[in-house]
């Protein structure tokens, strides 16, 4: 009987809690909202790369390029005042984006073919860089999850 209860006890554990099933709920959204949001945006620069003049465009891409800048700026300060890694984190992921914008002004200047491989290249790197990431993150979650497991299951021993 108390085989039973133990065996259910720790069926139990083994299950995420809500909070935790939120929190990882929430990292796959966020970096599927990036990968999307910079998929867009790189595909609005390759439309931007047909429909504007070149030096306009490169224009442009330099004023994004400041806007993202700034942005991870702000970024780089806020991690820096929390002493948190995952927002300073985030403004170098901003800072890489605003570099890629930057050295996009040159690039355009290529064949056409060139460019639109360039983009999805991009597109590609990014993706698999942020489902890699959000892998990573709900694998924390789980050992976070684990080790508490562990701990009970020292104490049921008891």
């Amino acid at each position: 009987m108390e085989d039973n209860i133990l065996k259910e006890d720790l069926s139990k554990n083994k299950k995420l809690t809500p909070e935790l099933k939120k929190k990882r709920r929430k990292v796959l959204e966020i970096n599927l909202f990036i990968i999307i949001f910079i998929v867009v945006y790189m595909f609005g620069i390759k439309y931007a790369y047909y429909t504007v003049e070149l030096n306009t465009l490169s224009n442009i891409l330099k004023a994004i390029s400041v806007v993202f800048l700034i942005f991870s700026i702000f970024k780089f300060e806020a991690g820096y005042r929390k002493d948190n890694e995952g927002i300073f984190l985030t403004g170098i992921e901003i800072l890489i984006i605003a570099l890629i914008s930057l050295f996009m002004t040159t690039l355009i200047n290529v064949e056409e073919h060139i460019f639109s491989s360039i983009i999805y290249g991009i597109c590609i790197f990014t993706g698999i860089y942020y489902l890699l990431k959000s892998f990573v993150k709900i694998r924390r979650i789980r050992k976070e999850h684990n080790k508490q497991i562990s701990d009970v299951r020292k104490i049921i021993e008891k």
